[in-house]
Protein backbone atom coordinates (compact mmCIF):
# COMPACT_ATOMS: atom_id res chain seq x y z
CA UNK A 1 0.00 0.00 0.00
CA UNK A 2 0.88 3.59 -0.83
CA UNK A 3 0.01 6.60 0.69
CA UNK A 4 -1.18 9.19 -1.68
CA UNK A 5 1.20 12.11 -2.53
CA UNK A 6 -1.64 13.92 -2.55
CA UNK A 7 -1.67 14.08 1.55
CA UNK A 8 1.12 16.98 0.83
CA UNK A 9 -1.81 19.27 0.27
CA UNK A 10 -2.92 19.22 3.82
CA UNK A 11 -0.31 22.08 5.12
CA UNK A 12 -2.07 22.57 8.61
CA UNK A 13 -1.91 18.48 9.18
CA UNK A 14 -0.53 18.08 13.02
CA UNK A 15 -1.56 14.51 13.77
CA UNK A 16 -1.30 11.36 11.33
CA UNK A 17 -2.58 8.01 12.57
CA UNK A 18 -1.92 5.12 10.45
CA UNK A 19 -2.20 2.17 12.49
CA UNK A 20 -2.75 -1.66 11.79
CA UNK A 21 -1.70 -1.62 8.16
CA UNK A 22 0.88 -3.28 5.96
CA UNK A 23 2.68 -0.25 5.63
CA UNK A 24 6.22 -1.16 4.99
CA UNK A 25 7.86 1.91 4.23
CA UNK A 26 7.26 5.63 5.01
CA UNK A 27 6.77 7.67 1.59
CA UNK A 28 9.71 9.92 0.39
CA UNK A 29 7.83 13.00 1.07
CA UNK A 30 6.64 12.43 4.21
CA UNK A 31 8.79 15.46 5.50
CA UNK A 32 6.51 18.34 3.27
CA UNK A 33 3.92 17.74 5.87
CA UNK A 34 6.45 20.50 8.31
CA UNK A 35 3.21 20.95 10.83
CA UNK A 36 2.85 17.09 11.87
CA UNK A 37 3.65 17.12 15.40
CA UNK A 38 2.31 13.24 15.80
CA UNK A 39 3.20 10.54 14.10
CA UNK A 40 1.38 7.01 15.04
CA UNK A 41 2.71 4.13 12.83
CA UNK A 42 1.81 1.00 15.14
CA UNK A 43 1.37 -2.47 13.94
CA UNK A 44 2.43 -1.62 10.54
CA UNK A 45 6.11 -3.49 9.10
CA UNK A 46 8.36 -0.40 8.74
CA UNK A 47 11.72 -1.21 9.23
CA UNK A 48 13.49 1.85 8.68
CA UNK A 49 12.69 5.45 8.04
CA UNK A 50 13.73 7.80 4.92
CA UNK A 51 16.31 9.76 5.35
CA UNK A 52 14.38 12.82 4.83
CA UNK A 53 12.63 12.41 8.20
CA UNK A 54 15.36 14.05 10.38
CA UNK A 55 14.09 17.09 8.82
CA UNK A 56 10.31 16.68 10.65
CA UNK A 57 11.62 19.79 12.99
CA UNK A 58 7.75 19.68 14.60
CA UNK A 59 7.35 16.34 15.85
CA UNK A 60 6.44 16.26 19.88
CA UNK A 61 5.30 12.41 19.78
CA UNK A 62 6.32 9.08 17.61
CA UNK A 63 4.96 5.47 17.90
CA UNK A 64 5.69 2.93 16.10
CA UNK A 65 4.98 0.04 18.05
CA UNK A 66 4.85 -3.47 16.62
CA UNK A 67 6.66 -2.55 13.60
CA UNK A 68 9.76 -4.59 12.44
CA UNK A 69 12.61 -2.16 13.56
CA UNK A 70 15.88 -3.70 14.10
CA UNK A 71 17.29 -0.94 15.92
CA UNK A 72 16.15 2.52 17.21
CA UNK A 73 17.24 5.13 14.41
CA UNK A 74 19.61 7.39 14.84
CA UNK A 75 17.70 10.05 13.05
CA UNK A 76 15.60 10.48 15.90
CA UNK A 77 18.45 12.42 17.79
CA UNK A 78 18.27 14.99 15.30
CA UNK A 79 14.19 15.67 16.35
CA UNK A 80 15.19 17.96 19.31
CA UNK A 81 11.66 18.85 19.71
CA UNK A 82 10.55 14.99 19.95
CA UNK A 83 9.20 14.21 24.12
CA UNK A 84 7.35 10.83 22.80
CA UNK A 85 8.82 7.53 21.45
CA UNK A 86 7.18 4.43 21.51
CA UNK A 87 9.09 1.97 19.28
CA UNK A 88 7.73 -1.44 21.79
CA UNK A 89 7.50 -4.84 20.54
CA UNK A 90 9.92 -4.23 17.79
CA UNK A 91 12.62 -6.98 17.25
CA UNK A 92 15.72 -4.91 18.52
CA UNK A 93 18.29 -6.77 20.37
CA UNK A 94 19.49 -3.72 22.20
CA UNK A 95 19.13 0.25 22.75
CA UNK A 96 21.95 2.38 21.54
CA UNK A 97 24.43 3.38 23.79
CA UNK A 98 24.00 6.96 23.14
CA UNK A 99 19.90 6.69 24.20
CA UNK A 100 18.55 9.48 25.75
CA UNK A 101 21.66 11.56 25.59
CA UNK A 102 22.53 11.31 21.48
Amino acid sequence: YDLPESMTNMPRLRSLSLDHNEYMLLPAWIDRLRKLDTITFSFNKVKKLPNNFMNMANLTELRFSHNDFSQVPFLLSHLGKLKVVDMSSNPMGHLPDCMGGC
